[in-house]
């Protein structure tokens, strides 16, 4: 009979001084009242003893400040092997307290850590005998953190406009710091912006927020339905074209089927991170043709389309520099469409001579070596595929040849 009472006792002091540690929790395919949790965890100095550790139901606590709240029930469908503490325990979880669980969500976007407490009843297996025990232990958790280290976009490709919005395929590296992941099961929605003005909305389909670094995609739709949102987007694509980075932030966020307890964490987030600039050129050469005595200079431009989907012009507006001298300007209406990721001859365009002495001299000196290298700057007004675009163009260096 001593050993009937003794071997339980031991058993629940084992539990009880023994340390839970999670490594990673992964919320699967939540939604407004259940989720599955994918738990990978450790019991330290659980003792030495053979057999497992059957979880029963338990219940998720937390301590918002005024006393612990319940979030959820968890049913364990696995147990742990006490020989090595270390499980992946998959469990069906009901949501017990939308608000607090709500609360709790939007408390850890900006936590570094916080705790956990979970309480409930298990079975310890060993030597033969089923021995049940209390389970009431407290797990510290790391935090969002609100993200201190941005998102990177790694690559943009524009794939196609219609006369409303761009569409864009971006690749972007996240880093999440928590020891918390989350399955969305289901589109996942963010609002990009430049300087607090919203461009676009992106669509990450099926979200995966892993811990650690991971990568995902998404479709970007850049939409201006306001003068203050074209003027905005127009900074960013004259940015991109140039090669310059511009940066932006991505959020909120939310789910294409409202999760009532996310919601508000998910409405929190606001990632910065920049738009990296093209590095392909759009003007790969100039072939100029000045004529003795006269004002106008006919050229010719070969042209790259960097992106994914048709690009035409319909205006340029230009100042042509060659060692920091304005030597001509154009000003006038072209018609170039350069299909995707192709490289052709511009028609004819005609520059205008500036006629100062220092930029007529320049001019001479160019047509005497034959070559130089020009820097424009420009407003091209055209079409991404069906966008109309006014965006600011500049590249430096170009190469130029003059046909006598």
């Amino acid at each position: 009979m001593l050993f009937l009472v003794i071997i339980p006792e031991i058993t629940q002091h084992m539990v009880d001084e023994s340390e839970l540690v999670i490594i990673e929790a992964n919320i699967i395919n939540p939604n407004d009242v259940s989720f599955t949790s994918k738990v990978t965890q450790k019991f330290k100095d659980i003792g030495d003893a053979d057999g497992t550790l059957q979880m029963h139901k338990l219940s998720l606590y937390w301590n918002d400040g005024t006393g612990n709240k319940k979030l959820a029930t968890l049913t364990h469908s696995n147990s742990i092997d006490i020989g090595t503490g270390k499980v992946t325990l998959s469990s069906q979880a009901n949501v017990k307290d939308v608000d607090a669980l709500s609360e709790f969500n939007l408390f850890a976007i900006t936590a570094n850590e916080f705790n956990w407490k979970i309480k409930g009843s298990a079975t310890v297996e060993t030597a033969g005998l089923s021995i049940p025990v209390d389970v009431d232990k407290t797990i510290a958790m790391k935090g969002f953190n609100n993200f201190p280290n941005p998102p990177i976009i790694n690559q943009i490709n524009i794939t196609g406009g219609t006369t409303t919005e761009i569409t864009n395929i971006i690749d972007a590296t996240f880093i999440n710091d928590a020891n918390i992941a989350i399955t969305f099961g289901q589109e996942v929605i963010f609002t990009l912006k430049s300087e607090g003005i919203t461009i676009g909305t992106g669509y990450i389909d099926d979200l995966e927020l892993k811990t650690g670094t991971f990568r995902i995609k998404a479709v970007v739709l850049l939409s201006a339905p306001e003068d203050d949102q074209y003027t905005q987007l127009m900074k960013v694509i004259s940015n991109f074209t140039s090669g310059y980075p511009s940066y932006v932030t991505m959020g909120p966020f939310k789910t294409a089927t409202t999760i009532a307890w996310l919601e508000a964490g998910l409405n929190s987030m606001s990632l910065p991170t920049s738009i990296p600039g093209l590095t392909q050129k759009l003007i790969n050469n100039v072939d100029m043709y000045p004529v003795d005595g006269d004002v106008n200079i006919p050229f010719t431009m070969s042209m790259s389309n960097p992106i994914d989907t048709s690009y035409s012009l319909t205006h340029i507006k230009a100042n042509i520099y060659s060692n920091n001298i304005l030597i001509a300007t154009v000003n006038t209406d072209v018609q170039i469409v350069i299909p995707a990721r192709e490289t052709l001859t511009s028609p004819t365009i005609i520059a205008v001579a500036n006629l100062s002495q220092e930029a007529l001299q320049e001019i001479a000196r160019l047509e005497t070596v034959g070559s130089g290298l020009l820097d424009v700057i420009s407003t091209l007004t055209g079409q991404i595929n069906e966008f109309g675009t006014e965006s600011v163009y500049k590249q430096y260096q170009v190469p130029a040849t003059l046909h006598h």
